[in-house]
């Protein structure tokens, strides 16, 4: 047996990452994602100021049937501890996509961990409108296509159980 401890993988310790790290991760599968994307505008939803990422989010989600009103779309990009929790459950519905997940694991690794981005932190919000807007992704690792239906329904459940819908 090796002497080397295994370090415990990202989404293993996902819930107790430090906010510097999760603003890390979050960079680092909105980059993943905006490089595999099939939709060339996705990188424009990481890019947008808080205003017009609550009204897209709003308009992304009440295209799929849920109800949410401006406060709660609001909260999504500005309310720190909300944006966590968003993210936090964005984060867990892309982890279950194995090469999507180490993909943006090794990304993740790549960077020490640390957030590279000069556009500043990125909110959940974000990158729950990055997920919204993507129908597939091309996934480098074995060139593998993700489908975007099962991890939005996911995502949407999660964000549902949080409006209390």
């Amino acid at each position: 047996m090796s002497d080397e401890v295994r370090e415990a993988s990202v989404w293993e310790r996902l819930d107790s990452l430090s906010d510097h790290e999760l603003n890390a991760l979050i960079s680092a599968a909105a980059s993943v994602l905006t490089e595999g994307a099939d939709d060339p505008s996705a990188q424009d939803a990481v890019a947008m100021p808080p205003g017009p990422a609550a009204r897209a989010i709003r308009s992304e989600l009440e295209g799929v049937g849920v109800q949410i009103d401006d406060a709660d779309a609001e909260r999504f990009v500005s309310d720190d501890a909300v944006s966590r929790d968003v993210a936090l459950a964005t984060l867990r519905e892309l982890a279950k996509e194995p090469e999507l997940a180490s993909e943006i694991e090794d990304a993740w690794r790549a960077r020490g961990g640390m957030m590279i981005m000069d556009a500043g932190i990125l909110s959940g919000g974000a990158l729950l409108l990055l997920v919204m807007k993507l129908k597939h992704v091309k996934v480098k690792k074995g060139e593998a296509d993700v489908e975007f239906y099962e991890v939005k329904s996911g995502v949407l459940g999660a964000i549902r159980h949080f409006l209390g819908h």
